[in-house]
């Protein structure tokens, strides 16, 4: 990213920042998902279940069409995609 901002400028950087997003939302889960699962501590556990219970759940989703996170985060691709298929010479 830093290279392409130095040589295109910060719109990538713009358009990417939504994927961005959506990593630390990843991130965040797996890391709750692995501290309560590993650590062997049961209160951990139960609170990590509490706080998937207010948020959407996007480790066990399948990939499949109607995936909430799947469609938020090929809709924040597209932008992207775009922009580099004109950067790259190959915009339809």
């Amino acid at each position: 990213m830093i290279e392409a901002d130095a040589v295109w400028g910060e719109e990538l950087s713009k358009k990417v920042s939504e994927l961005r997003k959506l990593e630390r939302e990843l991130w965040a889960y797996i890391n709750l998902y692995l501290d309560a699962h590993y650590s062997r501590d049961t209160e951990l556990a139960r609170e990590y279940r509490k706080i998937l219970k207010g948020e959407r759940n996007i480790l066990y989703d399948m990939l499949k069409e109607d995936d909430v996170f799947r469609m938020d985060f090929v809709k924040a691709l597209a932008p992207v995609e775009r922009y580099l298929r004109g950067k790259l010479g190959r915009g339809r």
